[in-house]
């Protein structure tokens, strides 16, 4: 698995991001939703694989290992990336967003999240 989709294309990592934040897994509905919202058809499986990613991959990467000594809560991983926007300080939910992936990114390092 790789965050090279967090890498210029800041767009499709916010798709990416906003996509995966399924609390209750992926329904019909809520691809739907994706869908509208996106305005480009997102297959149900991709979707699927986000939410994997989120919930089992990050947890295991050395982005994340270094990235949990800065919060000052642990973050619930079976809620990932929704409880990851919770932690994360901003004053809007497009903020915290984008500091999620800046710190996806590494780029977290510079600005002392």
């Amino acid at each position: 698995m790789s965050l090279r989709f967090l890498g210029r294309r800041v767009y499709w990592g916010m798709v990416v991001l906003l996509g995966s934040a399924f609390e209750g897994g992926v329904t019909a509905g809520r691809v739907r939703r994706v869908r509208e919202l996106i305005g480009h058809p997102v297959d149900r499986r991709t979707l699927e694989r986000w939410v994997k990613w989120w919930r089992e991959g990050l947890p295991k990467s050395r982005v994340w290992r270094a990235a949990t000594g800065l919060f000052g809560r642990k973050v619930d991983c079976g809620r990932l990336p929704v409880s990851l926007l919770e932690t994360v300080t901003g004053p809007d939910v497009a903020t915290r967003a984008t500091r999620v992936l800046e710190l996806l990114s590494g780029r977290w390092i510079d600005r002392g999240m």
